[in-house]
């Protein structure tokens, strides 16, 4: 009798350890499959923000680009701006030149008409 009990209080034993151990089984299959399902939604947010990435990245280079062309552009109109001015004073050059000239021959010829008066 003290041998069954002792066989009894063993299978006890191993029994309450066995239950223990499915516990322990269905609480660690649980975790895992929070972590599987956290790490799909890491791997989405992931994927999300590559894609923000990327878009934000062909963004900079777009503007890049547009920045070089508005100097390029820019350039151009100083190269333009200045190619005028420089043209403008050649005109106002050759305007007072000219006037001067008119000047001149009108002084002269004034003279000569005085002269052809006396």
């Amino acid at each position: 009798a003290a041998e069954r009990e002792k066989l009894k209080e063993a299978l006890f034993e191993k029994s309450r350890l066995l239950d223990s151990s499915e516990d322990t089984v269905k609480i660690k299959d649980s975790e895992i499959s929070l972590l599987k399902r956290d790490t799909e939604r890491l791997r989405s947010v992931e994927s999300s923000q590559k894609a923000i990435i990327r878009s934000m990245a062909e963004k900079i280079d777009t503007n890049n680009s547009s920045r070089a062309n508005a100097f390029s552009e820019l350039f151009c109109l100083q190269n333009e701006v200045q190619r005028m001015k420089s043209y403008q004073d050649k005109k106002e050059k050759n305007f007072a030149s000219e006037r001067h000239d008119f000047k001149t021959a009108l002084n002269e010829k004034t003279r000569l008409l005085e002269s052809f008066e006396n």
